[in-house]
C-alpha cells in the first residue's frame, strides 16, 4: 500500500531535475512530443539519487524518451525511497512497476542464476557476444517473468573495506555485510556475515557493528562516504563485477511495439561500450579519491591472495553451479575462456 500509495503522488509528466554522483545534471521528465497515445513506462532502481550508479540509466531515459518521438515515454519514479533495494525486482516482477535498474544479488531469491552476471568477465559487449546475456534472459522469463536488454551499470571490481587493516585471508573472528555474491567466498575464508541496507553501512561501520563491507572500489564507498569509517583496502580486489541489467516485467514487455522493443534494444547495446568504460574509469577515479582522504591498500602476501582468489571464484562458482545445475555450468562454461584462473585442480567441476 505505501509502494502504491508513493507512486500516486509522483506528478506524471513534470521535468525531473536530478545531480548524479559525478556532479552531472540530468533532466528524465517531459519528452519532445506526448499524446494520448503514449505509453508511459515506470522505471525504479534500487537506489536514491544521487549515485553515480544510475548515471548511464539518466542517459538512457533521456535517449529513449527522445528517439521514441512520442510513442513511449519512460518516467522515472524514483530509488530506494519509491521502492525498497530488497524489493524492487519483485515489484516489477508482479507488475507494479514496469522496469527496475538494480543488482542480480538483491534479488536473487528470485532469480539464482543473475548473481553469475557479477562474475562473469566485466566487459558487456563480450558477456553479450559470448551467450551470456541470453542464459541470463532464460532463466529471468522462467523465474521471474521479466526481460533484460543489457548493461547499464557494469565494470567496477569490488574490494573489501574494514575499519581495521585485513592483512591475511583469515577472516575467523570478522563479522562482514554480504549478500549473496559474497557469502560462500566469505564464509570459506571463516567470516561469520549480516546483510545490511546501504543506508547501514557508514553507521555499522564507525560503530564497530561489523569489520568489513565488501563494496565496488569506486562509486559506492565515495558516494557514501565510507572512507571516512573505513580506512583500510585490501589488496587484491575481489573476481566481481559490478552488475546493473535493466530489468522489465515481461507482460509490459510484450505487450510494446516492435519498433519500441528495437529502439530500447538498440540503445542499450549502443551503450554497453561506453557504460564499461565510464565505470572502470570510475574505479580508478574514485578509489585515487578514497586514498587522497587518507584510505590505506593494505596488499596481502601472494599465498593469502591466491586464497582470497581461489575463495572467490572456484568456491563460489562451485556454491553457485550447485545451485543452478546445468544452467550454471553453461554459464562457467561460456566464461571458461576469460578466467586465467579457470585450469585444473582451480575448476568448479
Amino acid at each position: 500500500m505505501a509502494v502504491m500509495m508513493a507512486v500516486t503522488l509522483i506528478p506524471a509528466c513534470g521535468p525531473q531535475t536530478t545531480t548524479t554522483g559525478t556532479g552531472t545534471t540530468t533532466t528524465s521528465g517531459q519528452p519532445p512530443k506526448t499524446n494520448k497515445d503514449t505509453i508511459i513506462l515506470t522505471c525504479v532502481s534500487g537506489w536514491t539519487k544521487p549515485w553515480t550508479g544510475l548515471d548511464k540509466l539518466d542517459e538512457f531515459i533521456a535517449r529513449v524518451n527522445k528517439e521514441a518521438n512520442g510513442k513511449i515515454f519512460i518516467k522515472y519514479l524514483g530509488g530506494a525511497e519509491v521502492a525498497p533495494i530488497t524489493e524492487s525486482g519483485g515489484l516489477v516482477r508482479d507488475g507494479v512497476f514496469d522496469m527496475v535498474l538494480n543488482s542480480p544479488a538483491y534479488y536473487a531469491g528470485l532469480c539464482p542464476a543473475g548473481i553469475m552476471t557479477h562474475f562473469a568477465p566485466a566487459d558487456p559487449v563480450l558477456i553479450r557476444k559470448i551467450g551470456l546475456d541470453d542464459l541470463f534472459n532464460q532463466s529471468l522469463r522462467q523465474k521471474m517473468n521479466c526481460y533484460s536488454p543489457g548493461q547499464l551499470w557494469r565494470g567496477e571490481h569490488f574490494g573489501i573495506l574494514s575499519q581495521q587493516p585485513l592483512l591475511t585471508a583469515d577472516f575467523k573472528g570478522k563479522l562482514s555485510h554480504t549478500l549473496p555474491i559474497f557469502t560462500p567466498g566469505l564464509t570459506y575464508l571463516g567470516a561469520s556475515t549480516v546483510s545490511l541496507s546501504t543506508a547501514e553501512f557508514y553507521v555499522a561501520l564507525e560503530r564497530g557493528v561489523v569489520d568489513m563491507i565488501p563494496q565496488p572500489v569506486g562509486a559506492v564507498p565515495w558516494d557514501l562516504r565510507l572512507y571516512e569509517v573505513a580506512k583500510n583496502l585490501m589488496d587484491p580486489t575481489l573476481p566481481i563485477v559490478t552488475s546493473g541489467p535493466l530489468v522489465i516485467n515481461g507482460r509490459k514487455w510484450d505487450s510494446l511495439p516492435e519498433d519500441m522493443k528495437k529502439l530500447i534494444n538498440d540503445i542499450v547495446i549502443d551503450m554497453e561500450p561506453g557504460v564499461y568504460k565510464y565505470y572502470t574509469e570510475v574505479e580508478t577515479k574514485y578509489q585515487a579519491k578514497m586514498v587522497e582522504k587518507g584510505m590505506k591498500i593494505n596488499k596481502l602476501s601472494t599465498a593469502d591472495a591466491a586464497k582470497i582468489n581461489y575463495a572467490f571464484t572456484t568456491f563460489t562458482w562451485k556454491d553457485t553451479i550447485r545451485t543452478n545445475g546445468d544452467l550454471g555450468k553453461q554459464f562457467f562454461e561460456a566464461c571458461k575462456p576469460y578466467f586465467d584462473w579457470a585450469k585444473g585442480d582451480a575448476l568448479p567441476y
